[in-house]
C-alpha cells in the first residue's frame, strides 16, 4: 500500500437503466399520454420505434458513464492546490480519493463548531516545531454567536452584537491555577482566524471570564475519619470538579456557562469514603455584586450559583471552608 492509498470512496453508477427497463417504462406511459393506442405488441410499428429509441438511449447512458481518464485528471487539476497536485499521480483512484480528502478538510470558519475545531486541531497542526514549543496547545475553545466579549464594560458584554462571534480559549499550558492565555497568543489566534472567517463576520478571541466564589461546607464525618485528612480531601475534590481543565463529570473541564449546582457538590463530597453525609453547602461570591446569582429553593437553601455562557467558575482551596457538624455528638 502506497502513502497515497486511502479508504475506497465509491463513485456513482450512471448507467443503471437497462434496455428492458426503458422499454417497460415507455410502454407504461402510453395509456396516460395516448389512451387510443391499445396495441402494445412487438408487431406494432409504434412499439418497434419504442424499442429502437430504448436501444439508442441505453447506448447514450452507457457512454455517459464511460468518462475518459483524461477528463478526470483535468477536473482534478482544477480542484487541487498547485502545491499538491494529485492529478499527476499514476493511480487515478488514489488521485480522486486524496483530492476528496483535502476538499473535506476544515479550513473556512463558518459555523461555531468551525471556529472551535480550527483552534483546537488545525491551528496546532499548522505550527512549526518552534512555534508549538512557544505557544503550546489550546485545551478548550468555546465560540459564542452575536456577542462581543472584548467590550470593556461588563454590562456591554451581554448585549446582542449583530455579525460578531467571540471565541473563548483556555490554554493547556498555564502558570498558576487559573489558565489564562497571553495577549500575544490571543492576537496570534485572531490573525489565524482572520484568514478563514467570512467577510461579513467580526470575530474576537478572548480569555475566559472567571467568576470567583467561595464555598462553605458542613459535613458529618465517619467515626474513624480524621478532620485533618478529610477536610483537605473535600477541598481537593471540589477544586478538581470545578477546575477549567480537569473538572466536570468527564474530567475534561467544567462546562462553560453551566451553573454551579449545590446538588453536584453534594454528590462529589458524599462519594468520599470519609464523609457520612453533607449537611450544608453555601455559596459565598467573592464580588458582592454577584450575590444575586445565588438561586434558592423554597426553603431558602442555595440550589445553584448562576453563570453566563462565557463564564467559568474559579475556586481554589483557600476559598473552600469545611467544618464538621456537632449534631449527634
Amino acid at each position: 500500500m502506497t502513502q497515497y492509498q486511502l479508504e475506497k470512496i465509491p463513485l456513482p453508477q450512471l448507467d443503471d437503466l437497462t434496455y428492458a427497463d426503458l422499454v417497460r417504462e415507455a410502454i407504461e406511459r402510453i395509456p396516460r399520454i395516448l389512451p387510443e393506442w391499445t396495441d402494445h405488441n412487438p408487431s406494432d410499428p409504434g412499439i418497434t420505434l419504442v424499442e429502437l429509441f430504448a436501444w439508442l438511449t441505453e447506448l447514450l447512458i452507457y457512454r455517459v458513464n464511460r468518462i475518459p481518464e483524461s477528463h478526470y485528471r483535468t477536473f482534478l487539476k482544477l480542484l487541487n492546490d498547485p502545491a499538491s497536485d494529485y492529478s499527476t499521480l499514476p493511480n487515478l483512484e488514489d488521485a480522486i480519493r486524496l483530492t476528496l480528502r483535502d476538499l473535506r478538510e476544515r479550513y473556512r470558519a463558518v459555523t461555531l463548531e468551525d471556529y472551535e475545531l480550527l483552534l483546537l486541531e488545525n491551528w496546532y497542526a499548522d505550527l512549526s516545531a518552534v512555534e508549538r514549543k512557544r505557544w503550546g496547545r489550546i485545551a478548550r475553545a468555546k465560540a459564542i454567536a452575536q456577542r462581543n466579549l472584548e467590550a470593556a464594560i461588563r454590562s456591554e458584554r451581554g448585549h446582542h452584537a449583530e455579525g460578531h462571534i467571540s471565541v473563548i480559549v483556555v490554554p493547556a499550558q498555564t502558570v498558576g491555577a487559573m489558565p489564562i492565555p497571553s495577549p500575544k497568543l490571543l492576537e496570534h489566534l485572531w490573525t489565524y482566524l482572520d484568514e478563514r472567517r467570512l467577510l461579513t463576520t467580526r470575530h474576537h478571541v478572548v480569555a475566559p471570564i472567571y467568576v470567583r466564589l467561595g464555598i462553605d461546607i458542613v459535613v458529618k464525618l465517619e467515626a474513624d475519619a480524621l478532620a485533618r485528612t478529610a477536610f483537605p480531601a473535600i477541598q481537593a475534590a471540589i477544586e478538581t470538579f470545578l477546575h477549567p481543565l480537569r473538572g466536570g463529570d468527564d474530567a475534561a473541564g467544567y462546562p462553560f456557562g453551566r451553573s454551579v449546582f449545590a446538588s453536584d457538590l453534594y454528590r462529589v463530597i458524599a462519594n468520599l469514603e470519609s464523609v457520612r453525609y453533607v449537611e450544608r453547602v453555601e455559596f459565598l461570591p467573592a464580588d458582592p455584586a454577584d450575590a444575586d446569582r445565588i438561586q434558592r429553593r423554597d426553603d431558602h437553601s442555595p440550589s445553584s450559583f448562576k453563570l453566563f455562557p462565557e463564564e467559568l467558575p474559579f475556586v481554589d482551596r483557600d476559598q473552600i471552608a469545611v467544618s464538621e457538624t456537632r449534631e449527634g455528638r
